[in-house]
């Protein structure tokens, strides 16, 4: 343990020392490097503000994505756990990835499954035809590799991909908020 003018400190309170935190000792420093620190965070919540509806569900789930990653962040480098078995660093990191994954949907739960869907029946193609006597217009996905026999079970397919997608999706919801509700109040330094 290393010794300072206090006698020795904890394990867990060991941190390194930068050249920015000798300088906060300074009088009329720390509240100058105070307000530097604070604008930083300001512009970082800003820019995922700026990009943000208030409408839509992917945003709060962004929101808690970046939040969590900060925290790891802070975690993490600061060394400062006082949780011996570490049960608060490994819950705030999968909470993290877990947030993030969700925050991101179309890039990690519906691509793997359509990817397998389209190696085998090549990439979906949109046909759009008008009803006649109608201002509508109707929809239909057509896959190039399928016979017009074989289009009723490409769909199926297709359907079939979708919900294993979405099932993955809310376990991931559940065992993200789950976590969140079990642990949300352990994470603090």
């Amino acid at each position: 343990m290393a010794a300072s003018r206090f006698g020795y400190r904890c394990a867990f309170r060991r941190r390194s020392r930068s050249i920015l935190s000798r300088f906060r000792r300074i009088p009329g420093v720390r509240p100058v490097h105070k307000f530097f620190r604070n604008c930083t965070r300001a512009i970082a919540y800003a820019r995922l503000g700026w990009s943000c509806y208030d409408f839509d569900h992917d945003h709060l789930l962004e929101l808690i994505a970046f939040k969590l990653r900060r925290m790891t962040h802070e975690f993490t480098s600061n060394n400062s756990s006082v949780d011996p078995s570490g049960t608060r660093d490994k819950s705030i990191k999968l909470a993290s990835r877990l947030a993030n994954r969700l925050s991101r949907t179309e890039r990690n739960y519906y691509s793997p499954n359509y990817k397998r869907h389209a190696a085998k029946w090549g990439p979906g193609r949109s046909v759009f035809t008008p009803i006649p006597d109608s201002k509508h217009i109707e929809w239909e996905i057509v896959w190039d590799k399928a016979t017009a026999e074989q289009q009723q079970i490409v769909q199926r397919e297709s359907a079939q991909a979708f919900e294993l997608d979405a099932a993955m999706r809310t376990r991931d919801e559940k065992w993200l908020f789950a976590i969140m509700g079990k642990y949300h109040t352990h994470w603090w330094d």
